[in-house]
């Protein structure tokens, strides 16, 4: 793959997506890091580990201290991976509450302490939350009285708020277009366009 360190070289951010079902990622991350990723300015890795409790609490260990080795990883997480990966470390009290938006972000400053990666973020139905360096914070997710689709909510939760954060948008704010993205996806079946996508966050949010 002669060509994969320029395209390293190039991209802000390289995701990598299903830890739990791809054989070899932990191969696959040791060889980008050992030689594609730039010294200077790497790009972020995005790390999505895909319903974690089939895999074994050492492979997921043994994932979480490859990545570590890593400038820059952001974990991505849903409320069923965050409270096995709570469990794991011993570093968050289950079941975490959802509804909680302030023990949500707190649940995730935690858990980015506990892996050692640069950020954390934590999904669930009721709210969102992420944890950087510069702290944690939450955000209520919306409604959706009839979806179109049930599934690919995460995934577009996840675009949504790395294209927000590649644009320059705080944590917070991004977080915002992390949920409003997988809402009108959830809502629609399709993913929403620029023009969509800031209508929605206009809109205020509503709970029931």
């Amino acid at each position: 793959m002669p060509q994969l360190p320029g395209l390293c070289a190039r991209a802000d951010v390289i995701a990598t997506i299903n830890w739990t079902n791809t054989a070899g990622l932990g191969s696959i991350w040791r060889w980008l890091r050992e030689h594609a990723m730039p010294a200077d300015n790497p790009p972020m890795l995005f790390v999505d580990l895909s319903d974690p409790a089939r895999r074994s609490g050492d492979d997921l260990l043994g994932a979480l201290e490859e990545l570590r080795l890593f400038p820059a990883v952001t974990l991505g997480l849903n409320l069923a991976e965050a409270e096995r990966l709570g469990t794991l470390t011993g570093a968050v009290g289950v079941p975490i509450d959802p509804a909680d938006r302030d023990a949500l972000a707190g649940a995730a400053g935690v858990l980015r302490a506990a892996t050692g990666l640069d950020a954390v973020l934590v999904h669930t139905h009721t709210a969102a939350a992420a944890a950087d360096g510069s702290g944690s914070c939450a955000v209520a997710t919306r409604f959706v009285e009839r979806p179109a689709i049930s599934t690919g909510a995460g995934d577009h939760f996840n675009g949504g708020f790395l294209a927000a954060r590649l644009m320059g948008l705080s944590p917070d704010e991004a977080l915002a277009c992390g949920v409003d993205t997988a809402t009108r996806f959830v809502r629609t079946g399709r993913r929403p366009t620029r023009a969509e996508l800031i209508e929605e966050l206009r809109t205020p949010v509503r709970r029931i």
